[in-house]
């Protein structure tokens, strides 16, 4: 069984954000940015301990 993922308001506000931004540089990148932005997030059910641990905090991990 895998792991359920969320994702918080702030973090929803956060991406709406950032496309928000990215959008007005080019829209057609900032929906492909985005939309891989939300499937990486949610891939986080199959592999959530993908990435190196951080050097500051341990208990949570970096993706490159």
């Amino acid at each position: 069984m895998g792991w359920q993922v969320a994702i918080r308001a702030e973090a929803d506000a956060d991406l709406g954000n950032v496309g928000a931004f990215l959008a007005r540089k080019g829209p057609a990148a900032a929906e492909r940015i985005g939309l891989e932005l939300v499937d990486l997030i949610f891939s986080l059910d199959q592999m959530p301990n993908r990435g190196a641990p951080m050097r500051k905090r341990p208990a949570q991990r970096k993706s490159a």
